[in-house]
């Protein structure tokens, strides 16, 4: 027998082509395998950061909202004192008295400073600019009361408008709770019209007498009757809210001004000028008197009306903040754990598979082959070579 035909010499030609090609799908499955946990991972992964994003972003969007109402409420403190002051500078012009321009003039100078910080985020420095144009041209007035009433009426309409404005531009007319809702319908719309109809009944009362017109008087009980109107909507919204808010100061803080507004305003304008009423109106020195204690009732419920609803819009926003980092931690700690099962699942995964390449030296087609057919399986592929 010649060297070559030695069974233990005879070549294997095909050994490692087939070992090569076992070496394919081997790779195969253990990219899948690698695969698989990481496109877990990010099925749970993505809608979490969706869920987290959307959450943040509603948040966000809803403290822009309330510091805005915030930045409403800041406005308000003096443009609300600028109004009472241009009320009385208007019962005192139509009553032929002198009027308080210095008054005026630092109630103006207050919205001024109000205005540099705050105007152009509530775009109000432009029609603040029309009312103190106006205002400045008050000093100069004369003439007879009606026509003194009505420059000065002018002045105090767009005064409530640029208050309307505000209101707009904060935010503050949309505030979705219902006692801070109530608070501002106190606050924004109904002190403000208190303090000019109040001053406008005692104009008209004050003409009557002059000129005694009826028109005047039923002006004068029309606008008394309006400021009854306007006091007895805060004490019902008022109530509404006290009923349902969560804050410990919102009735206690407002229960005292409140009663003394309402006292005032009984004072004022008692039920016995009702419109429709035989014609009895007050003596103008009577009703002056009666609508400053309006006026300073007024302007005290307002200051403290403002005061509890800057505190409720700050109780909101920090509710919104906690939510928010609340959150953002359990999103945090989901996406962790999510990652860390993701990293899991891979290593599980892959530790069992980690094996080393078969040896393509080593013919390894006996694992396919049929029992009969066993033999000479396992050989080492050997060069021919001759015996020595």
């Amino acid at each position: 027998m010649t060297p070559s035909d030695s069974p233990s010499e005879v070549p294997l030609p095909d050994t490692a082509s087939r070992s090569a090609a076992a070496v394919g799908p081997v790779k195969q499955r253990r990219l899948l395998d690698r695969l698989i946990p990481i496109l877990a991972g990010l099925a749970v992964l993505v809608p979490l950061g969706v869920a987290v994003a959307s959450v943040n972003s509603q948040a966000g969007a809803s403290l822009t909202f309330t510091d805005r109402e915030r930045d409403g409420v800041t406005y308000l403190r003096p443009l609300v004192r600028l109004l009472g002051a241009t009320s009385d500078a208007q019962s005192a012009a139509a009553a032929g008295k002198s009027v308080d321009h210095a008054g005026l003039k630092t109630a103006s100078d207050a919205v001024d400073a109000v205005d540099a910080r705050l105007g152009a985020v509530l775009e109000a420095t432009e029609p603040w600019g029309d009312v103190r144009t106006r205002l400045g041209q008050l000093s100069g007035t004369s003439g007879s009361a009606r026509s003194t009433y009505k420059t000065y009426s002018g002045v105090i309409a767009l005064e409530l408008a640029l208050i309307a404005h505000v209101g707009d531009t904060s935010n503050l007319i949309l505030d979705p709770e219902l006692d801070s809702y109530y608070v501002m319908d106190a606050t924004l719309l109904r002190v403000p019209a208190i303090l000019a109809d109040s001053a406008k009944a005692t104009s008209f009362t004050g003409m009557a007498e002059a000129s005694s017109v009826e028109a005047d008087r039923v002006d004068a009980r029309v606008a008394s009757a309006a400021v009854r109107s306007h006091v007895a909507a805060i004490d019902d919204g008022l109530n509404k809210g006290f009923r349902v808010t969560r804050s410990r100061t919102l009735a206690s803080g407002l229960f005292t001004p409140l009663a003394r507004l309402k006292d005032a305003v009984t004072t004022f304008a008692p039920p016995t000028l009702e419109v429709g009423v035989a014609s009895q109106v007050q003596e103008r020195d009577v009703e002056e008197v009666a609508r400053t204690s309006v006026r300073e009732a007024s302007m005290a419920f307002e200051s403290a009306a403002l005061t509890e609803l800057d505190g409720l819009l700050v109780t909101r926003g920090d509710a919104v903040r906690g939510n928010q980092r609340l959150v953002l931690a359990l999103g945090l700690a989901g996406l962790l754990v999510a990652a860390g099962l993701t990293a899991w699942g891979a290593a599980r995964r892959r530790g069992p598979r980690d094996r080393p390449a078969p040896d393509p030296r080593v013919d390894m087609s006996f694992v396919d082959s049929a029992p009969g057919e066993l033999v000479g399986a396992g050989r080492t592929v050997q060069s021919p070579q001759g015996r020595p």
